[in-house]
């Protein structure tokens, strides 16, 4: 009797919403709106992990738009709304994770033709980005470290340039010997 009168109070509670389904058919689309709420979950998380809000943060916003969308709509108890914001932002957020690998090999190509152009600043910009993109992606920390010594390094083959043409050898080897030590995978 007590599960037969929560049952009653349910339909009662979701006809307004749905007045041509059965119970049974509301439980189910709740289940899927669940189910496709943990998946907008579980994409938003990974993104996320991914430095999302570094080089897609509206796109990501649009999509986190779509999700609380759907919780509106979930909360309403209007589940058939809900299941289609929540795929939608599901399919927002697959065209973010396509994203990834393109934006990240960007990045690491921007960085090094910042570093080739001696561009410190826009280096470091684009190696951050893609450093958020895969934390241990080992190109985007030597391309940080190589940043942040990129002065110095042209410096020093300014130098060792100018003792080269003064003939002054042993010492242009010695500072070409330095901006090697500084770092040894600059192509220069």
């Amino acid at each position: 009797e007590v599960i037969e009168a929560e049952a009653t109070a349910t339909a009662k509670l979701l006809a307004p919403k749905t007045p041509n389904l059965s119970v049974e058919e509301v439980g189910a689309l709740k289940l899927q709106a669940e189910n496709l709420l943990l998946q907008v979950i579980k994409k938003q998380e990974v993104l996320l992990a991914r430095g999302i809000k570094r080089w897609a943060h509206n796109e990501f916003l649009q999509s986190a738009f779509l999700g609380a969308t759907g919780d509106g709509y979930f909360r309403k108890q209007d589940f058939t709304l809900a299941i289609n914001s929540y795929e939608q932002a599901i399919n927002a957020l697959q065209r973010l994770e396509k994203q990834v690998t393109p934006t990240l090999t960007k990045h690491l190509k921007l960085g090094e033709r910042a570093l080739a152009q001696g561009e410190a600043s826009a280096a470091t910009h684009h190696f951050e980005i893609a450093k958020a993109i895969g934390p241990n992606n080992r190109q985007a920390m030597n391309g940080l470290t190589r940043a942040s010594t990129i002065k110095e390094l042209f410096m020093l083959l300014e130098i060792g340039g100018n003792l080269e043409a003064a003939n002054r050898l042993e010492e242009a080897k010695k500072t070409y010997q330095q901006a090697v030590d500084l770092d040894p995978l600059s192509p220069d």
